[in-house]
């Protein structure tokens, strides 16, 4: 390769030995991966757009699942099948993160209460050997997986006994279609215990969790 400026010879490197101009080779190569970089920006950001678009999609088709859901409860989950197996997915996963958010915010409120009725000793959760973090997760695990057994005995019971012709995702869409209420009186608790309604409203409100929770069940 000779050098564009003085013509000497030089074998490697990205400058003339000689006179220290710039070598063709690796000035193009520079160039080129220079307008490359923002085509690889260009396509991040078309993908990052493409999933906040489907995410906003499945966001619409989910409230407006969830609304006619509580408007008519039983007469739309008996025209549920397995085209609203995400919705009904969606609808446990949300009720178990309910159920998981309901359970770390009590344990909060009640070291501030022992706290507060006991004079303020500095008690934190951890003194206590709780980790909120970890109870979530556990609180979390142990709904999610409580719901999956849940739908797989109510499977393997039509499937098995009643010799009915259903699929699994037919059989979870209609379990999750009946645990919107479960999923709103959740949502209740959570909020009543976060902004602190007081244990009435939060005693009240586990019975009414508890009775519509098992009728979805049934």
């Amino acid at each position: 390769m000779f050098c564009p400026n003085c013509g000497s010879s030089n074998e490697t490197g990205k400058f003339c030995t000689k006179c220290g101009t710039p070598m063709p080779e690796f000035t193009e190569n520079a160039t080129n991966s220079s307008e490359s970089q923002p085509n690889a920006t260009v396509i991040n950001q078309i993908n990052t757009n493409e999933y906040v678009n489907k995410g906003k999609q499945v966001s619409k088709q989910y409230w407006s699942y969830f609304k006619e859901n509580i408007r008519q409860p039983f007469a739309f989950s008996n025209t549920v099948d397995r085209n609203h197996f995400v919705n009904g997915l969606i609808t446990l996963i949300l009720t178990a993160l309910l159920q998981a958010l309901y359970t770390i915010t009590l344990v909060k409120k009640t070291t501030r209460s022992f706290n507060s009725f006991f004079g303020d000793f500095g008690f934190s959760e951890r003194d206590f050997g709780i980790s909120l973090w970890g109870t979530f997760f556990k609180s979390f695990l142990q709904n999610a997986i409580l719901y999956a057994i849940i739908v797989v005995v109510i499977f393997a019971v039509i499937k098995l006994i009643n010799k009915s012709d259903v699929s699994f995702q037919d059989i979870l869409a209609r379990f999750g279609s009946y645990m919107a209420i479960p999923m709103l009186c959740h949502l209740l608790l959570f909020l009543g215990v976060l902004i602190g309604f007081g244990v009435l409203f939060n005693v009240i409100l586990i019975v009414m969790v508890i009775i519509v929770t098992n009728l979805a069940i049934v």
